[in-house]
């Protein structure tokens, strides 16, 4: 009895870690209440985010998301949270608030976006650690930064890394500023 036991825990254990790896998805027609499946997608990657577990890759379909992006879901450094855009530089984010995409969370990679705002500061803040930003596109068309932002960092940036400490260890490749 003891060794079916045993042996059923760690059936499950295997299939449950197996398991926790997701697909969710993000498209322009979508809605924040379906459950981020390829049919029923999600309209908001803040959103997504909120859903994202360890091993999670969120697919952003391609458009234009009129959305200041908060991400704060952290993976592990085996189970990665990625956030790509399903066509490079097809999906387009346009915030509207001081940052366009501000992604926190840890062990998390952004990539293959098109990424600007209306009256965002900057573009893409990484505030998180070992973090990556790859092969996206960031612009920063705002005016008027220079008053809002912190004493020490006046000036206007397309990409912030945030929180800087010794042992971050974020990368960012391939991305246009």
């Amino acid at each position: 009895m003891k060794y079916f036991a045993l042996t059923a825990i760690i059936a499950w254990m295997f299939f449950s870690a197996a398991a926790s790896p997701t697909d969710l998805y993000v498209a322009t027609n979508g809605n924040d209440a379906n459950p981020g499946t390829q049919s029923a997608p999600l309209a908001t990657i803040t959103k997504a985010s909120q859903l994202a577990s360890p091993g999670t890759t969120v697919h952003v379909m391609e458009g234009r998301y009129n959305e200041s992006v908060v991400t704060k879901a952290s993976g592990t450094a085996a189970l990665r949270i990625t956030y790509i855009s399903n066509t490079e530089h097809g999906a387009i984010i346009v915030g509207k608030g001081f940052w366009a995409w501000n992604n926190t969370g840890n062990y998390s990679d952004v990539t293959g976006f098109q990424i600007t705002g209306q009256n965002s500061c900057v573009g893409l803040g990484l505030g998180g650690s070992f973090q990556g930003a790859y092969k996206n596109i960031v612009f920063n068309p705002a005016t008027g930064c220079e008053k809002a932002q912190p004493r020490r960092s006046r000036r206007r940036s397309p990409l912030r890394l945030r929180y800087r400490r010794s042992g971050h260890r974020d990368r960012v490749v391939r991305t246009l500023l």
